[in-house]
């Protein structure tokens, strides 16, 4: 008589090492391709920050400008303390063009991380003689991981207090 040994036999465990191995492999893609989507989505939450800041901080000039004059890659604006302002793009010490403004000093208003495809201005007067001023800026990043992220902006300010005629 045979007797039975306790115990697996060979086929036995390779057939559970490939089942744990497709299941190892199943759940590490997913956990990948969770951090992926992870970071993708928090670099377009960044990206919208910075655009609507920068979008923010030249409309915020615009409303206050008591003079307006406006070419299609640069806005210039005579401040209410009577110092000049000029938003457009600059390079800076790497090369890169970043969005910035221009008086006594350059303060940039796009950081480093994100390059600018496009910052442009066009300006029309209401019927109370105010200038109205369309800010158009696009963002993109590359990210190593993913697609390169892009997005647009566009926000139409009004200027509010327009210096009298002399």
């Amino acid at each position: 008589m045979h007797k039975k040994q306790a115990g697996y036999t060979l086929i036995e465990l390779l057939v559970v090492t490939g089942l744990l191995s497709l299941l190892i492999i199943g759940v590490s893609s997913l956990f990948i391709n969770t951090l992926t989507h992870k970071a993708k989505l928090t670099t377009q939450q960044e990206m919208k920050l910075e655009g609507d800041y920068v979008i923010d901080q030249i409309s915020f000039f615009v409303r206050n400008a008591k003079n307006i004059t406006c070419a299609a890659d640069q806005l210039q604006l005579k401040n209410m303390d009577d110092g000049q302002t000029t938003f457009g793009l600059a390079d800076d010490d790497n090369g890169a063009q970043r969005v910035a403004s221009i008086s006594s000093y350059t303060a940039f208003l796009s950081s480093q991380e994100y390059s600018v495809t496009r910052l442009s201005f066009s300006c029309d007067t209401n019927p109370n003689r105010q200038i109205y001023v369309t800010i158009n800026l696009e963002l993109n990043r590359d990210l190593a991981t993913a697609d390169p992220i892009s997005r647009s902006f566009s926000h139409t300010a009004l200027q509010r207090n327009p210096a009298s005629p002399e």
